[in-house]
């Protein structure tokens, strides 16, 4: 544990000499600004749709936490599939390009070791990226009203939500952890990342378009997505809490194999 704490400081130390953490911090904010702004103004059309034809609209639909929050925060998801492998593209590959990889194989650490310190680094930048999103519940809480007057957030859901958000991306960082394993190149590991999550993001719209049966489910079923939606309805599934955690643990085991393999080559 005391050698994983170590090299996680030294990658989190290195990370911070660099622009790319604060760039995309800010890229989070601007993202989710964006999107905030677009979900607020059709929430503000359907709250005066509500206000003047009450007879035709309910306005008990309309709350701050399904209509603004919980959307934002899904959409988010594919904020991290953009940004993981970009945190995640130098873990293993720079050090190989740096020749430095030899030297950590002779260290006293072990290979376990150096898998985990990387990993818990790039997870930390990533959530605090993804802290960036928080300041959206925190405004409406602060700010906004909804149209049966009644104020704030629901605060139990959007917990979930998160939860759910912070586990797709530990298993996206662990897909990319993988892949920054596999070569020295870090162009290459981003490319390579970054189409893998893209495809566990997208793989749900051929589902749909798939005829009813096994390769629908199957499908339906790698779709992150389908699977982060839950946790932004404010429930947590046996199914869905398997299927983020299975990629963690079949990333880091998959890195540790690679790092050992090339430890005798």
């Amino acid at each position: 544990m005391r050698h994983t704490l170590s090299i996680a400081r030294k990658e989190l130390n290195v990370y911070f000499t660099t622009p790319l953490p604060y760039a995309l911090f800010a890229v989070s904010t601007v993202f989710t600004g964006f999107f905030l702004i677009g979900v607020i103004q059709n929430f503000q059309r359907l709250s005066l749709a509500a206000m003047q034809f009450p007879q035709y609209l309910d306005s008990s639909f309309l709350n701050l936490t399904d209509l603004v929050v919980l959307p934002c925060i899904h959409q988010t998801g594919l904020l991290v599939a953009i940004t993981a492998p970009f945190l995640s593209m130098r873990l293993i590959a720079e050090e190989k390009r740096q020749r430095t990889f030899e030297l950590l194989m002779t260290a006293p650490i072990r290979p376990l070791d150096l898998v985990l310190g990387k990993y818990v680094s790039g997870v930390l930048i990533l959530t605090m990226t993804l802290g960036c999103t928080f300041l959206a519940p925190l405004m409406l809480d602060k700010f906004a009203i909804s149209v049966d007057g009644s104020s704030g957030i629901e605060w139990s859901t959007v917990r979930v939500a998160f939860l759910g958000l912070f586990l797709w991306a530990c298993a996206a960082m662990a897909i990319g952890l993988f892949v920054s394993a596999l070569t020295d190149s870090q162009a290459v590991a981003a490319i390579i990342s970054l189409l893998a999550l893209i495809l566990l993001w997208s793989v749900g719209w051929m589902g749909q378009s798939a005829e009813a049966g096994v390769i629908q489910t199957v499908l339906s079923y790698m779709s992150a997505p389908n699977h982060l939606m839950g946790f932004v309805q404010g429930v947590i599934h046996l199914q869905d809490l398997t299927y983020f955690l299975s990629f963690v643990v079949l990333g880091l085991f998959l890195s540790h194999r690679a790092i050992e393999a090339q430890r005798w080559t």
